[in-house]
């Protein structure tokens, strides 16, 4: 999630920059991408805010990036897509004591 979005910021502002002039495709890169994150059947989803706090880190950043590309690639999206990102903030089926390895630095 840290590698899509910060890269996905810099891209985000590229974007808006040239007024969704995209000769690289960055746009359907990044939609690919913020659909597997996503979908929690993917096995390589994101992880929710209640399972890595830096999770809501990266949200923020991706929440801006697809707040300036609204009509490159957020409005491209299925509708389905554009609903999963609500369930990062979602709870994630147990609890877990503080010390608990969350899977936060497993790559997600």
């Amino acid at each position: 999630m840290e590698g899509y979005a910060r890269t996905f910021l810099l891209a985000s502002f590229r974007l808006a920059g040239a007024a969704g002039e995209d000769p690289h495709r960055f746009a359907e890169w990044y939609a690919q991408g913020l659909a597997a994150g996503v979908d929690p059947a993917n096995p390589d989803r994101w992880p929710r805010f209640g399972e890595c706090g830096q999770a809501k880190v990266e949200a923020a950043s991706i929440a801006l990036g697809l707040h300036l590309t609204r009509p490159w690639l957020w409005d491209q999206l299925s509708s389905r897509t554009q609903q999963r990102p609500a369930g990062l903030a979602g709870p994630d089926g147990r609890r877990r004591h503080a010390t608990e390895t969350t899977g936060c630095g497993s790559g997600r």
